[in-house]
């Protein structure tokens, strides 16, 4: 009886599972969900691309900033004065 049942379920999962691939209903709610993915993706994508220019940017004005405050023996000039390395 428990094979019986268990044969009964198999097949009438199979059964739905086909039905799934042809329905439109179905097809259009995948479809629909993979656009939500690309588009949480290519979003992301954006956003990691901002922070990296601006992560650039900081670094950048930072190293010009240093390269401002060395004198020409190569040595950084703080306010209290040089540093000797």
């Amino acid at each position: 009886m428990k094979e019986f049942a268990k044969k009964i379920r198999r097949k009438t999962y199979l059964r739905i599972k086909e039905s799934r691939k042809t329905d439109p209903r179905q097809i259009a709610m995948q479809e629909k969900l993979k656009q939500q993915r690309r588009d949480a993706y290519q979003k992301s994508k954006e956003r990691w691309k901002d922070v990296k220019a601006d992560r650039k940017k900081v670094a950048d004005e930072k190293d010009a900033t240093e390269k401002q405050l060395r004198d020409p023996s190569g040595r950084l000039e703080w306010t209290i004065g040089p540093i000797n390395r």
